[in-house]
């Protein structure tokens, strides 16, 4: 899976990876490259299905299970490169975190997550219910219904025109990721590896 990537100052030492949510993309960070840029390398991602990054073939369910989506993540810190990381991830890509974090514990420096639990306990078929709820409503309200799930991340009318239009971009894949979210245990206390 070849992601679509942004970076930015890579002649520092230190990294610091944006990964989203599901709907979002790597652009979502474009402000953060710009703020950080001059003392990080600073890398942003788009998950397979989201942004610029394509969808899996066959775009189906199992094809965006956390496992794989984490080996996409650690393929490309490896095809970059990357060391002495800082992992910032939004929500589900707080969840991969824990995944590539503890994947890599030696090229890690910290893991920051934000709108993120390290467990979730919902019994699987609400994962199928999920899905299919989404899939009906994007079929047939589409924007309407994304931009409705947008008013629970912000207020802003312009901030959520954005992430409404990125949602939009990521409609293929959104109820297959999160498929994927209802049932996680991830906590770092559970991994015999260690952030340096």
């Amino acid at each position: 899976m070849q992601l679509e990537y942004f970076i930015n100052g890579e002649s520092n030492m230190e990294t610091i990876l944006f990964v989203h949510g599901a709907g979002a993309n790597a652009s979502q960070f474009e402000k953060q490259h710009q703020f950080f840029s001059d003392r990080y390398k600073v890398v942003s991602l788009s998950l397979r299905g989201h942004g610029g990054s394509p969808l899996p073939s066959p775009n189906v369910t199992p094809n965006y299970s956390l496992d794989l989506l984490a080996d996409d993540i650690v393929e490309l810190i490896d095809e970059l490169k990357l060391d002495n990381i800082h992992y910032v991830g939004s929500s589900a890509g707080g969840v991969l975190g824990y995944a590539v974090c503890t994947r890599l514990a030696d090229r890690f420096i910290s893991l920051t997550t934000f709108g993120t639990t390290g467990q979730m306990n919902w019994p699987l078929w609400t994962g199928r219910m999920l899905c299919a709820y989404d899939k009906y409503m994007m079929k047939f309200f589409g924007e309407k219904y994304l931009y409705l799930a947008v008013g629970y991340v912000t207020k802003i009318k312009e901030v959520r025109k954005n992430v409404t239009q990125m949602f939009l971009n990521a409609a293929d894949a959104i109820p297959h990721l999160r498929y994927h979210l209802v049932n996680y245990y991830n906590t770092p206390q559970n991994s015999d590896h260690k952030l340096k």
